[in-house]
């Protein structure tokens, strides 16, 4: 079972997936498992927003202020569609140094 995600955690890209902005949607392709997943909306932004490491309240701080969302609602969200990108190995999580 993967790592809980926490609000330091760090989050990053999976090396092992190859990503492309095609007509407003991220497609992505995790050479590992052999699969294709494509994201729009705020999916699509997180994505954008883990090109470099990214803590989990950095992520949602951002989406706040961007996004009619609450901390609460934002944190929830969020740490849901990470934890299914990292039960997928499509991100890595760490606790910070």
């Amino acid at each position: 079972m993967p790592e809980k995600i926490g609000p330091n955690s760090v989050i990053t890209r999976s090396t092992s997936v190859i990503d492309s902005d095609i007509d407003g949607e991220t497609v992505m392709m995790s050479l590992q498992a052999g699969q294709y997943f494509g994201l729009e909306g705020i999916g699509q932004r997180i994505w954008h927003l883990l090109e470099s490491e990214n803590r989990l309240q950095d992520i949602c701080r951002r989406l706040v202020q961007e996004y009619e969302v609450t901390d609460a609602q934002c944190e929830r969200d969020v740490r849901a569609f990470l934890t299914e990108l990292l039960e997928q190995d499509i991100v890595a999580v760490r606790e910070p140094a």
